[in-house]
């Protein structure tokens, strides 16, 4: 699963440095926010959910949560790559 986030996690960031010069900055900024806020976040949410659902239930709700995630994502950006 952590192989797969950072191949997602590659991507995105390869799309965000691609923004028009004036919306880089923040883009660049945002996705390094988010990307920290989940770092710090995901710790104490699967301590919860080890706690309360089980190891097994928590891997594979995660699992789950990281292919819709690339899933929309790819959606995202065929859009966006076959609009220009």
């Amino acid at each position: 699963m952590g192989f797969g986030f950072y191949l997602l996690h590659g991507c995105i960031q390869v799309y965000v440095t691609e923004l028009v010069p004036s919306a880089r900055g923040s883009a660049t900024a945002a996705h390094s926010m988010f990307f920290f806020l989940g770092q710090a976040a995901g710790p104490v949410v699967y301590d919860l959910g080890l706690y309360t659902i089980g190891v097994n239930a928590v891997l594979l709700i995660g699992a789950v949560a990281l292919a819709i995630t690339g899933w929309v994502c790819a959606l995202q950006m065929q859009r966006r790559a076959s609009a220009t």
